[in-house]
């Protein structure tokens, strides 16, 4: 049997500002599920082996929400013996920022204070956000390279 597994990841990311506001990277996941129906429908290696990932901007059932969620489901998926290839078509959000207050910066995230329009205008401070896929190529040992690939979609045909 076939044990080689390809994971095609979809879906946007979100960053969270504060309770109820959050930055997000707009992705509904349509082109990976497109890739699966076709990996699934063809006769690649793949076909009967393809995991479809989504974000739950794509998928309401999902848990990956943040791009720490999405980078640890990626680690998880590395770690899999039977993982053999990667397509990611995620759009993870590109910065963070935390809020600034005054001269400082405030606690940001889900559970961090509510903004109020009561105070007025507010300011964010945008720092860049890390990059999933160069994490994946760095964290993939060079022996195996063949084992655990990120490639584009054309190259699964």
């Amino acid at each position: 049997m076939n044990d080689r597994k390809l994971i095609i990841f979809g879906g946007g990311t979100f960053s969270y500002v504060a309770c109820h506001l959050a930055m997000a990277a707009p992705s509904f996941g349509e082109t990976a599920r497109r890739l699966h129906r076709i990996v699934e429908a063809g006769s690649s290696k793949y076909k009967g082996h393809a995991e479809l990932t989504l974000t739950k901007m794509a998928c309401a059932a999902s848990r990956i929400v943040t791009n720490d969620d999405l980078l640890a489901q990626v680690e998880l998926d590395l770690s899999r013996p039977q993982q053999e290839a990667i397509i990611f078509t995620t759009a993870g959000v590109r910065f963070q920022g935390p809020r600034a207050h005054g001269r400082f910066l405030a606690p940001n995230g889900k559970n961090a204070k509510r903004l109020e329009t009561s105070e007025g205008q507010q300011k964010l401070a945008l720092f860049p956000a890390r990059k999933i896929a160069p994490i994946i190529k760095k964290k993939r040992a060079p022996t195996s390279f063949a084992r655990r690939t990120v490639f584009p979609a054309a190259r699964i045909s």
